[in-house]
């Protein structure tokens, strides 16, 4: 059975299918998300988990990199589920970042990390602050907008049929 349905997954949009698999729980094949019928019932909590799956394999590996690249000094990193923040750091230099994130175009997952990887050398928001986030990403403007365009679709998917 196919579905309107459309799943947010960096910045795409894809259609949910379900289907009558006894083995299936979630499967994404880069078209299409696949979901058994005669789980509906649990299907947020399974999209959230994958969700957050997906997001430590591509986010924490990219803030990583990027502190490298940069060589800026962190602390811990660790995702979060937040509703008003995209992304903070500690006065510790711990990097947290909304697992929500995962949903948004990979330029605007970077913008946020950049974000928060130059609260390590500046805290607040500055001139200073922004022009070292323009040194990095000089369209984050067009991110930010991305951001407070969207924020409400990625931050309160519930499937419905």
């Amino acid at each position: 059975m196919n579905s309107l349905l459309k799943i947010p997954y960096l910045g795409k949009e894809y259609p949910a299918v379900f289907v009558d698999n006894s083995e299936l729980i979630i499967k994404f094949d880069d078209n299409n998300f696949y979901f058994n019928n005669n789980h509906y019932h649990k299907i947020n909590g399974y999209l959230n988990n994958w969700y957050i799956r997906r997001a430590n394999e591509l986010i924490i590996p990219r803030v990583h990199h990027l502190a490298n690249r940069y060589t800026f000094k962190i602390n811990i990193i660790r995702l979060k589920n937040t509703k008003s923040r995209w992304g903070s750091c500690s006065h510790t230099n711990n990097i947290y970042i909304n697992w929500h994130l995962i949903k948004a175009p990979k330029e605007v997952i970077d913008y946020v990390i950049i974000h928060e990887l130059v609260h390590t050398d500046v805290k607040g928001h500055s001139r200073n602050f922004w022009r070292n986030v323009e040194s990095y990403i000089p369209d984050y403007k067009q991110h930010e907008n991305w951001l407070k365009e969207n924020s409400q679709k990625i931050l309160t998917i519930k499937l419905t049929k």
